[in-house]
């Protein structure tokens, strides 16, 4: 494929005929440079100057590098016209062959509707949120923030102390009651020992005041114990700091 201009070497003599061969030469190195429109422009003129048949065919090199196939085609056709004899003929006829390809593509293009555009419903605007307060712009003085804070857990000795006195106060009513019961029984007044009742020894079992000491002590220590635990409970707790600053200023 020609890809160049073509240089009329055929110029005459004359004013005109040298100033033409002057504006094909410049066109030659504007269409180098792919400054096509001047290109064009000044092989215009020199053709106007002097209609060389070679300038037709740079007319449509300069036209088909501005995509303007239908005007190429015709200047192609025009030198083929002038020179028969050419002997880039067969490129020639082969560029006018493609221009008219390309005419068929752009017709084409032209002729098939555009597709219409997919309108797609705007999604509802999300309400707006109400502004916000206004800051007062003179200062004030500082507003201490107390933010209430979760109480701290009852201690685990707490507990244990209370479980303790609890347990006591129940093991010394059992053996109030089984005091109570043996003094009472024929088997103490006969000097016997029912091991049924609980495990201690037969000389203790013997004397009805051991259970009764076990059970004042258990009974009384396990309610020391146990009001221990409670206001070791309450008073052991407190309250958790707040966290953050303790004072904000506006």
């Amino acid at each position: 494929m020609v890809a160049t201009l073509v240089v009329a070497l055929a110029l005459g003599t004359g004013s005109g005929i040298t100033q033409a061969r002057d504006l094909a030469k410049r066109s030659m190195i504007e269409y180098d440079a792919g400054d096509f429109e001047k290109a064009l422009n000044d092989a215009q003129r020199a053709y106007e100057l002097d209609p060389l048949p070679a300038l037709l065919f740079n007319l449509g090199q300069c036209h088909r590098a501005l995509h303007h196939w239908e005007r190429a085609e015709f200047y192609y056709r025009g030198y083929l016209r002038r020179r028969p004899d050419a002997k880039n003929r067969a490129a020639v006829e082969g560029l006018i062959a493609d221009m008219q390809a390309r005419q068929k593509e752009a017709t084409a293009a032209a002729s098939t509707p555009a597709a219409a555009p997919i309108l797609v419903e705007a999604p509802a605007a999300a309400p707006s949120p109400p502004p916000p307060a206004a800051v007062p712009t003179t200062s004030a003085p500082e507003a201490a923030v107390t933010a209430p804070a979760p109480g701290r857990p009852v201690p685990v000795g707490a507990w244990v102390v209370g479980s303790v006195g609890v347990a006591a106060v129940a093991a010394g009513v059992v053996f109030a009651v089984l005091a109570t019961d043996l003094k009472n029984s024929d088997s103490f007044q006969n000097g016997s020992a029912p091991t049924a009742f609980h495990t201690i020894s037969q000389g203790q079992f013997n004397d009805e005041t051991t259970d009764a000491y076990f059970a004042n002590g258990l009974i009384y220590g396990g309610a020391v114990a146990l009001v221990g635990g409670v206001l070791w409970g309450v008073f052991g707790r407190g309250s958790a700091p707040a966290s953050g600053p303790a004072a904000v200023s506006f």
